[in-house]
């Protein structure tokens, strides 16, 4: 046989009967404590390759079970000798320093002899229970005789279960953990260079197909056993070659070709158990989704994970919507990666039984590999940076993606599936814009927090939600991405203490590394058809996660959404005023101003509330308008007051109430500024929120005319029964409340308010060409501009011109008769002016526009409602004198925000 040397303090072990039975292979307590000594370089081989003949397994076979426990426990010890050499750099990996061994033993991990009942027991079980699971694994591994002794002997299912596993020899769990510790031992002496590794591996294999009969080498057993130190014999004989010995590297080859096939790994994760049968692996059902082994080692060896458990975090069990195991997930703590710095390393196991993987991620956090393991998918990946965990193993379906549950898209005030205003409106209402940053403890308490547990683990580290971020679609009135902040009130918990909510509700997930903010961060990614979550933990440590809930969906579904999100947004105010619990955050009333007392003039009022209310007096003029109630004040206000209320207009809804008020505002007497504007504008800010902007209809209506300042600005605001818009323009504010019925807005509330003139006599605005030509023959001039220039044989104005668009009228304008008297000075066309609109004013209102000539010389006045603009002015001509006008203009349909035409 051919050999090498050794590091003194590794031979003077391995050379006590290094296979033989009865003498220690545990270095003395001195031998231990030596200081190592630097290795001698590997020599090339001086002989041909020789398989190991000092240990004859099938001796081993007939020793009792104590001893074969004893030298189990000897060389354990051993190995971590060497597993210890190799961490201090005295026993370098020459020959391979790219290999890695974990030590994955079979049946047990961990296991300690018991005279009382006979055999070895891992950690979890006691030497009084009877465990009918671990019985059957025993058989599986060919230990019937433990097997019997384990089962409970009312199991009568399990009894027969083993007698047909007992079809050949028995094989002692002690010898196999033995053999398992033998071969680790010799693929760790292959990799340091030593020839006497690639002897013992192949001796114990040649032996192994002797000494298994054919129930065993065809059961796991024989599926664990016959594949160890393929793959590591298979690496040896590439470096040899690339080292020029080619002698041993031929002599390997040689060896694997007489290898037989090697077995394909016998994992017991079945996809489709039921969760009684996992819940007897694990040691409990678990809670939704997922179920957490108790302790760790018991799904190692029972589900006979082909992966080291050293370092474990956990494993967990995933179940389908039926309740049967659809995958099963390893996590293990930070740094793994140091020591299996790459996927293959992690999974050696797998390439003993050689198993191909393909590479998957490979960043600078993240390497992962995928196996085909029988029927399943096993996905490793090592976790470089991140400080909750350091490696992944996955196992399922590969066809597992497809069956997830759906992820849910309601977040309690946070809703994927409403409109982008109502999630603003629960829980942003002080803000506008696309983004929206929620940090209020009030707030956030709104939120379906997806990681906040249904009930607090004792011992659990707390995650606390501190913020929220919510983005809008771009153009669209939808949420696109909910981003929710966490924080930790300690150091950073495992990933699986993190993840538990999710994985419980969804799986779990698959993991991913992405950039955040100019940082790495792990990634954890859930997907359905709809949607994604992404739970996101920064590499570069902290205390700070996030969790990303997004619709996934396409540009092209944006208009579908839309319709989507407000069809939902009307349901659930439906429900809430079904429930008699609406949203709501807005005034209901105005307060009139009078005689030192507030009188409130509020929606929902009757008609006999409201003449009841509306005070009177010379001051106080009232109109009947059309469904409606004006009442125009034009008292001298109190010397001290800032504003004044110029104009109150109520409306009347189908059910005879209030359904609309209009009120007026200008400045007092004592105003040296707007600042009672803004004041008004914050006051309803503090109750509803930040307004959305919108176009303001003063300016809109009379922006055809000189720039005023300062210039016209909107605000709106609305919840479940209210709708409240605001105007600011030149001359005052007006303020507008509007009742929202339950059908609104499919049902518009009321009608455009139109009470004003729509033209002078003989002529009327939205009239067709046709018929005032008709009507006005011999006294209509048409002209080339296309307008239509009348000549009234009488009445108050001399002369009247008519526009039209798609032959229908929409501006008249008529300048007034003199009447026999003089032409109009500048000073006297004010004056006129001045005594016309008081006289006009009584059925047209309080003036909504005015405007000032040179020397302050009142110009031009005018009002507006949701139809008709009307205005009276002045113009001066080439002569120097002064005529009066009156203009009807028609208004758009929208441009004055109305309630009927602007929702």
């Amino acid at each position: 046989m051919l050999k090498r040397h050794l590091p003194r303090w590794l031979a003077a072990g391995l050379l006590v009967t290094l296979f033989g039975c009865g003498a220690s292979a545990v270095p003395t307590p001195s031998e231990e404590s030596a200081p190592p000594e630097k290795p001698a370089p590997p020599e090339k081989p001086a002989a041909a390759l020789e398989a190991a003949a000092e240990v004859s397994l099938a001796d081993l076979l007939t020793r009792p079970r104590a001893e074969l426990a004893a030298l189990c426990d000897e060389w354990a010890g051993r190995v971590r000798l060497q597993e210890k050499a190799y961490r201090d750099g005295t026993a370098p990996f020459l020959l391979l320093p790219d290999a890695r061994f974990p030590l994955v033993l079979p049946v047990w991990r961990e296991a300690r002899f018991s005279a009382r009942v006979g055999f070895s027991l891992p950690p979890y079980l006691t030497e009084d229970r009877k465990d009918s699971t671990c019985a059957l694994h025993l058989a599986r591994y060919g230990d019937s005789e433990a097997a019997r002794k384990l089962a409970d002997p009312s199991d009568t299912e399990t009894w027969r279960r083993i007698e047909n596993q007992s079809r050949g020899r028995n094989y002692p769990v002690e010898w196999t953990r033995l053999v398992a510790l033998m071969q680790h031992s010799a693929q760790i002496r292959l990799a340091t260079g030593d020839v006497e590794g690639a002897n013992q591996l192949v001796g114990l294999h040649r032996q192994l197909l002797q000494v298994l009969d054919a129930p065993a080498a065809g059961g796991p057993l024989g599926a664990d056993l016959l594949a160890r130190g393929h793959d590591t014999l298979t690496r040896a004989a590439r470096a040899w070659h690339a080292t020029k010995d080619e002698r041993l590297a031929k002599q390997v080859e040689a060896e694997l070709a007489a290898w037989g096939k090697v077995p394909a790994p016998t994992v017991a994760v079945a996809p489709g158990t039921p969760r009684a049968e996992v819940a007897a692996v694990l040691g409990g059902p678990g809670q939704g989704r997922l179920a957490t082994a108790a302790p760790v080692l018991r799904a190692f060896d029972l589900f006979a994970l082909p992966f080291p458990d050293e370092g474990a975090q956990g494993v967990f069990a995933f179940f389908d919507k039926s309740d049967r195991l659809s995958e099963v997930l390893i996590t293990y703590r930070p740094r793994t990666g140091q020591t299996y710095p790459e996927p293959g390393q992690l999974a050696q196991r797998l390439a003993d039984h050689a198993l191909a993987g393909t590479d998957g991620l490979r960043t600078a956090g993240l390497r992962s590999r995928t196996y085909p393991l029988g029927g399943l998918e096993c996905a490793v990946a090592v976790v470089i940076h991140n400080n909750t965990v350091g490696a992944w193993v996955h196992l399922g379906s590969p066809r597992q993606g497809a069956a997830g549950p759906a992820l849910s898209r309601d977040l309690g005030a946070a809703h994927l599936d409403r409109s982008f205003e109502q999630d603003r409106i629960r829980l942003a209402p002080e803000q506008r814009g696309e983004t929206l940053q929620v940090d209020r403890t009030q707030a956030l308490a709104l939120i379906r927090d997806p990681l906040r547990p249904a009930e607090q683990i004792k011992g659990a580290p707390r995650i606390i939600l501190s913020g929220a971020t919510l983005v809008r679609e771009a153009e669209h009135d939808l949420l696109g991405r909910l981003i929710l902040h966490y924080h930790f009130e300690q150091d950073m918990p495992p990933l699986p203490e993190i993840a538990r909510p999710l994985w419980a509700a969804y799986g779990p997930g698959r993991l991913a590394e992405i950039q955040t903010s100019g940082d790495s961060a792990l990634a954890l990614i859930w997907e359905d058809e709809q949607t994604r979550y992404t739970l996101s933990i920064p590499n570069s440590g902290g205390r700070a996660a996030a969790l990303e809930v997004q619709d996934r969906r396409g540009p092209e579904q944006l208009a579908e959404r839309a319709a989507a999100a407000a069809a939902l947004d009307a349901a659930e105010r439906r429900e809430r005023l079904k429930a008699g619990k609406p949203l709501a955050r807005l005034p209901r009333h105005v307060d009139v101003e009078w005689a030192t007392r507030l009188v409130p003039v509020g929606l929902g009022m009757t008609r006999d509330q409201v003449r009841q209310t509306l005070p009177g007096g010379a001051g106080v003029s009232k109109q009947d308008v059309p469904d409606g109630l004006r009442a125009t004040f034009t008292a001298s206000p109190a010397r001290t007051a800032a504003r004044v209320l110029r104009e109150v207009l109520v409306r009347w809804d189908s059910a005879g109430r209030v359904g609309e008020v209009r009120a007026r505002y200008e400045d007092g007497p004592a105003v040296a500024d707007s600042s009672w504007a803004q004041g008004m504008l914050n006051s309803f800010r503090k109750r509803g929120g930040a307004p959305s902007g919108q176009p303001a209809a003063w300016a809109v209506v009379w922006g055809d005319l000189p720039a005023r300042k300062p210039a016209a600005s909107g605000y709106g605001w609305q919840d479940d029964i209210t709708r409240l818009t605001v105007e600011r323009d030149p001359g005052g504010v007006t303020v507008v409340l509007r009742d929202c019925p339950a059908d609104y807005p499919a049902g518009v509330p009321l009608p455009p308010l139109a009470y004003l003139p729509r033209g002078p006599e003989g002529v009327s605005l939205g009239e067709m060409r046709e018929g005032l030509l008709r009507r006005w023959d011999g006294s209509a001039s048409p002209r080339p501009d296309g307008t239509v220039a009348l000549t009234p044989a009488r009445g108050p104005y001399d002369g009247i011109l008519v526009w039209f668009e798609n032959d229908q009228v929409v501006r008249i304008l008529a300048r007034h008769s003199l009447e026999g008297k003089s032409p109009l000075r500048a000073a006297d066309a004010s004056q006129a002016l001045l005594q016309t609109g008081r006289r006009e004013g009584a059925a047209l209102g309080w003036p909504n526009y005015r405007d000032a000539a040179a020397e302050n010389l009142l110009q031009s006045i005018g009002w507006h409602d949701d139809r008709t603009r009307v205005r009276l002015f002045w113009q001066e001509g080439n002569d120097g004198t002064a005529r009066l006008f009156t203009e009807w203009k028609a208004i758009r349909p929208g441009e004055n925000g109305s309630a009927a035409e602007r929702r």
